[in-house]
């Protein structure tokens, strides 16, 4: 959705704060808010708040709430956290936070209605739900979706590993799963979910996460192993394959570790995030003949962008640089013109981007 020239987002930022994680040096605050001009491109500071490893957020559709995972093993302690966001400071103020029965959650999602929060933890594959309170708090863990099965990778794909989940509507949650390569739908059935159908994606394509289309009937999920994005789109109920793409050159031959994905606004490009090659690859993308073709590579001055956001006018990109602690911004030249870098801003381990439109200046 577009909006109008000059307005302001609050940039909500998840960082590493302890070892271990996936970052080899981590040195986050824990939840940072920056303010960005989509007039100036300019990013300013709002604060910070001190957590533990808050490695994904998620705003409520209202923007009153932000909940974020304690990203730890079983045997560290992970949890769920709940803030409410001051509208003095602008910064989130702690609510409380709930013990999590499996290790190392990545990913969160609110439910439509505010009343429900996802979690996949990636350690046992599981995706956990808790009630949210009217004031927002949260509830323990009402359920727990477990699965089953393993990949073709030995080290990556020896046992489930939930990595994304995110809520169709009231009664339609989706889960992917990188050690199954498996894309989950299940159904609200009462008070409770249950599996409605596992979709098989590529095997050993590791399925991390995956983009909706703004139609809302086309999803684009990408392998973190393969690089390679599956274009989706739901027919009758079910979610059916369209057309495959790689998302890195034919000769590429380093390592590949795809992270982040996204549409543009209009949907008719795809972006994908690539850690191992420091750049983020621009596709075309045509939904109704199916049509998915890499166009280029944009290069990031950070090191392993992890995740990365649009800005709603699309006109600008911001890349979280989780090993060089930077968040990078490009400007782009005219419609379908290139992406030119334009400031970076220092931050330490970066690596969950979620927006908000606060209003014009």
């Amino acid at each position: 959705m577009s909006t109008p020239a000059g307005e302001v987002l609050h940039l909500y930022v998840g960082s590493y704060t302890e070892a271990p994680s996936p970052a080899p040096a981590p040195q986050g605050a824990g939840i940072s808010v920056l303010a960005f001009s989509e007039r100036t491109g300019a990013l300013d500071l709002v604060g910070s708040v001190p957590a533990i490893n808050p490695s994904y957020l998620a705003l409520n559709a209202s923007g009153t709430h932000l909940y974020a995972v304690q990203e730890r093993s079983l045997e560290g302690g992970p949890a769920v956290c709940a803030y409410r966001m001051d509208a003095t400071s602008s910064l989130p103020v702690l609510l409380n936070a709930q013990p999590l029965p499996d290790g190392y959650p990545c990913h969160l999602a609110v439910s439509p209605d505010g009343r429900e929060l996802a979690v996949a933890c990636y350690e046992g594959g599981s995706v956990c739900l808790l009630p949210i309170a009217e004031d927002g708090k949260l509830g323990a863990v009402s359920q727990v979706l477990r699965a089953c099965g393993s990949g073709p990778h030995p080290v990556r794909q020896e046992g489930p590993h939930a990595h994304m989940v995110h809520y169709l509507d009231g009664d339609s949650l989706l889960a992917t799963d990188l050690g199954t390569d498996s894309l989950r739908a299940y159904r609200r059935d009462g008070a409770a979910w249950s599996l409605d159908v596992a979709l098989a994606l590529p095997p050993g394509s590791g399925t991390r996460h995956f983009a909706r289309h703004p139609d809302g009937n086309h999803l684009a999920v990408v392998g973190e192993l393969t690089g390679v994005v599956s274009l989706l789109r739901r027919h009758h109920g079910r979610w059916e394959l369209v057309a495959s793409a790689r998302t890195l050159p034919a000769d590429h031959a380093g390592s590949i570790s795809a992270a982040a994905i996204r549409f543009s606004p209009d949907g008719g490009e795809l972006y994908v995030s690539h850690r191992g090659g420091n750049a983020i690859a621009r596709l075309d993308c045509n939904i109704l003949t199916g049509h998915l073709q890499l166009r280029e590579m944009i290069p990031c001055a950070g090191r392993c962008p992890r995740d990365f956001i649009l800005s709603p006018d699309g006109k600008w990109l911001l890349a979280a640089g989780q090993d060089s602690s930077t968040i990078e911004v490009l400007r782009r030249e005219g419609r379908g013109g290139a992406w030119i870098a334009q400031q970076t801003f220092p931050l330490g381990t970066p690596v969950c981007l979620v927006g908000r439109v606060l209003g014009s200046i």
